[in-house]
């Protein structure tokens, strides 16, 4: 048995700060999947990285084991909504499991946007299991250089 301290402002702040912002906003995607009738409590949600380049957002969510026909894809106002569902691919009913981990069913997923984009202009793929969107921001949310005279 090992001892270990406690400190709960110690090491990285700013990684632990995102952790819990990234826990914290998996609960409330669950609870208004849930609410909504969309999907369970506790039932998955795909895990995303949101990054802003010079002219565009890009986001990538992980949903191994989908097709990309059971994945849709929204914007309005400022949020992104992902949403679809992952369909078991063979009969559970006969089989006996010591552990099952893969999850399958509906999801909703909505993520806030930074800045206002051109919503027309998405750019989607889906490679091996994880879904890229490149969203240019709208003209008037683009940094603008200023020239000196």
């Amino acid at each position: 048995m090992s001892l270990v301290r406690w400190r709960p402002f110690g090491g990285d702040l700013k990684l632990r700060e995102r952790d819990f912002a990234h826990d914290l906003n998996r609960y409330f995607n669950d609870m208004q999947s849930w609410w909504e009738g969309t999907g369970e409590l506790g039932a998955w949600s795909p895990d995303v990285n949101v990054y802003d380049k010079e002219n565009e957002i890009v986001v990538e969510a992980e949903m191994p084991g989908m097709k990309k026909e059971d994945i849709d894809v929204s914007v309005q106002d400022h949020t992104l909504t992902l949403s679809g569902e992952r369909k078991e691919e063979t009969e559970t009913k006969d089989k006996h499991f010591y552990r099952r981990e893969r999850v399958e069913g509906s999801f909703l997923r909505s993520i806030g946007l930074p800045t206002n984009v051109d919503s027309a202009k998405i750019d989607a793929s889906y490679k091996d299991g994880v879904l890229t969107l490149t969203i240019p921001k709208a003209e008037e949310a683009k940094t603008k250089r200023v020239e000196i005279h």
